[in-house]
């Protein structure tokens, strides 16, 4: 019972998602019924507006129309003469300094969450909530409280949320954005979660002019030259440019690097990544600051290809493993770098010095069940991660008991992305306008578990003679965090 007890507030979230009609929530539009058939859910009467009765003491419906009906005509204004009024003076005077040139402040927003709730696979028969659907709770119950604090710390936050079920289809992600009337006016666009609906996302806010923040996608190539596009979650090419740099500023004079992949496509156009930045890092495009090793071994235990011979006989070598979609190979690779250490350099038969190994890694070793917790402490084993969470920090304490008292359970990662997301972004949007993801990186910051340091990142083909030379393809959020393995747990680096 104890544990049913957790997850009740979670499942009435889930029922307020869908059926709440308090203010914060709006409706997401339906398909006609005749299309859906025998599927789609009894709506229940339809009323129009209420009216006190002073007789019963209660608010009743209006079921027929008594006003007069109005005839609408319409006169065509010249522009000129009458400019649209794009917000009261005291919202100007209140907003952010260096606004954006075509930005529109206005008294309210309109905020858009489109998340997978997979409320389709949670009918109320359901005694659980289903797997899949944990993810988009916890994000919006993270961004609830968000707007909570935006309200807190403003006085007033003038937004109107909307709540859209994606369902993880790209099918329905295809019918929200040609029939929603919410994402239609919205102002910001926060999700999806899927790289394919995100794609679909990101074109619907680049034809439309909206601002649509990725939470969760970092997967490069998601759009071009889309200067609407914001994504959230940094790219495989800045963790790896992010490790090549302190691996460089934090080395020995006499200390070796070396980047490993396995012969793959996807990992051999990594070096690309690493050579940049290693040219960035020397200035100079003409030099050769690491060495490359290609893992050709194909047996199912890599027990093949031989590392040793590339730790240094004396000092500091350092590995760059850009590498996780194979734990075994991860395991077979620390495992003979841990060997090699542990050997020593030996000189006629006498060891003479003990070798030192570091190594870095990425996000997704942290999750390894296989690994040696030894292989990743005497390797001094580095990860870069975009998130970090530390339950020492007192607004993570008071989050997690906040969230706890509020939903009856504890907060997921998701919890944090959705509140730091959340905070950071409708705040942005109240003080800079519509257009505030041209000034994002004038304002980095840091949330309860994740940091925002963003930048433009150039179009990836030169602008035509007759294009603007200053034409980006997103905005990509370039902060990360570097954990070392120390004392049983992944922790940001002292160096």
């Amino acid at each position: 019972m104890q544990g049913k007890h957790r997850i009740l507030p979670l499942v009435a979230l889930m029922m307020v998602l869908v059926f709440s009609a308090c203010d914060i929530f709006k409706p997401v539009p339906r398909e006609d019924r005749s299309r859906r058939g025998d599927e789609e859910e009894e709506l229940g009467e339809i009323v129009g507006r209420r009216v006190w009765n002073p007789e019963t003491q209660q608010w009743e419906p209006v079921r027929e129309v008594r006003e007069p009906m109005d005839t609408v005509e319409w006169t065509e204004l010249p522009r000129e003469s009458f400019p649209p009024i794009v917000s009261r003076p005291d919202v100007v005077q209140n907003a952010g300094q260096a606004l954006p040139a075509d930005t529109e402040l206005k008294d309210r927003y309109a905020v858009a969450f489109l998340l997978p709730f997979m409320t389709h696979r949670n009918p109320p028969s359901r005694p659980d909530i289903y797997t899949h659907s944990y993810w988009a709770l916890h994000f919006y119950a993270g961004a609830q409280l968000a707007i909570e604090d935006l309200e807190a710390e403003r006085g007033a936050a003038p937004l109107d949320i909307y709540v859209l079920d994606t369902k993880a289809s790209r099918a329905e992600m295809r019918r929200l954005l040609t029939s929603s009337a919410e994402l239609a006016g919205a102002d910001l666009i926060i999700g999806p979660y899927r790289s394919a609906n995100v794609s679909m996302a990101a074109e619907f806010g680049k034809q439309r002019g909206k601002v649509v923040v990725s939470p969760w996608a970092a997967a490069s190539g998601l759009t071009s030259d889309n200067e609407y596009f914001v994504q959230v979650n940094p790219s495989l090419e800045t963790h790896c440019k992010m490790l090549m740099r302190h691996a460089l500023q934090t080395r020995t004079d006499t200390a070796e690097i070396v980047v490993v992949v396995r012969d793959e496509p996807d990992e051999l156009a990594r070096l690309e990544w690493f050579r940049e930045a290693a040219w960035e890092f020397a200035g100079r495009r003409d030099t050769v600051l690491f060495q490359e090793f290609i893992v050709r071994d194909t047996t199912s235990d890599f027990h093949e290809f031989q590392i040793g011979p590339m730790v240094a006989p004396e000092g500091e070598t350092i590995f760059l493993v850009p590498s996780w979609s194979n734990e075994n190979f991860i395991y077979a690779l620390l495992r003979q770098l841990l060997i090699a250490q542990q050997q020593g350099s030996v000189v006629d038969g006498v060891v003479r010095q003990q070798r030192q190994v570091r190594v870095y890694g990425m996000p997704q070793w942290a999750d390894f069940e296989r690994i040696d917790v030894n292989f990743l402490e005497k390797l001094q084993v580095h990860i870069s991660s975009p998130f970090y969470i530390d339950k020492e920090r007192d607004a993570v304490r008071q989050f997690r008991r906040r969230f706890f008292e509020k939903y009856g359970a504890l907060p997921q990662e998701a919890a944090y992305l959705g509140y730091d997301v959340t905070h950071y972004m409708c705040g942005m949007l109240l003080d800079y306008g519509t257009r505030f993801q041209k000034v994002l990186d004038q304002h980095p910051d840091e949330g309860l578990h994740m940091k925002f340091e963003f930048e433009a990142v150039p179009a990836a083909e030169a602008p035509a003679w007759n294009e603007r030379p200053d034409r980006v393809d997103r905005f990509e959020n370039r902060a990360l965090y570097l954990l070392r393995y120390h004392q049983f747990h992944f922790q940001p680096a002292n160096e």
